[in-house]
């Protein structure tokens, strides 16, 4: 008997033929017979690799999703297909967003142009422009909050007294000593209010 929180893998050739156990030589009793891996690896991967979620994918496949995931557990094929199928759909979404920060996409456009010159002298002829898209800002910001967190997160941590002194020593060492006189007849700064503090 199967257990149910762990069920028996299985293992599929590409012809869809179950394969035996490789340590006991068994074939698995328990194959969904609405399994047909020469159907389903095909469409999972096709689906998989165009972004389709595991609730879409179970749907084309006539199952649920709690089915879906047991066919991930039991056959090495459908995981691997969902997997690899997503990793490929991610990478070409990468490299579209990668495209659009920068402004990569271009395409050309013919027209075909028709009229007189100044003499009266009738003229066709055939205009080619090569058009681009303009770089995204909202596509390179998030890009940069993911590649450059520490530089590019909306909210900035609030550094410790002992950081703030070896930045503020830093900054003193290349002022004139003209400039660290007009800073220290200047009033202390008010110290910066805290979420919660109350004082």
């Amino acid at each position: 008997m199967t257990n149910k929180k762990n069920p028996e893998t299985v293992v599929i050739n590409e012809n869809g033929d179950v394969l035996p156990d490789p340590v006991t030589g068994a074939i698995p009793a328990a194959v969904p017979v609405f399994f047909k891996a020469a159907f389903h690896i095909p469409l999972i991967t096709k689906l998989a690799r165009e972004g389709t979620s595991a609730v879409d994918i179970a749907a084309q496949c006539g199952i649920t999703v709690k089915h879906l995931s047991i066919w991930r557990q039991r056959f090495p094929a459908v995981d691997e297909a969902i997997t690899q199928g997503w990793l490929a759909a991610q990478a070409v979404i990468e490299n579209k967003l990668y495209e659009c920060a920068l402004g990569l996409h271009e395409w050309t456009e013919t027209t075909e142009v028709e009229g007189t010159d100044g003499k009266g002298n009738h003229f066709s002829e055939t205009v080619t422009k090569t058009k681009r898209v303009k770089p995204s800002v909202n596509a390179q910001i998030f890009i940069l909050k993911n590649i450059a967190p520490d530089k590019w997160k909306d909210k900035q941590e609030i550094k410790s007294d002992h950081e703030l002194k070896i930045i503020w020593n830093e900054f003193r060492q290349e002022l004139t000593a003209a400039e660290r006189k007009s800073i220290k007849a200047l009033p202390p700064p008010e110290p910066p209010q805290l979420e919660g503090d109350n004082n």
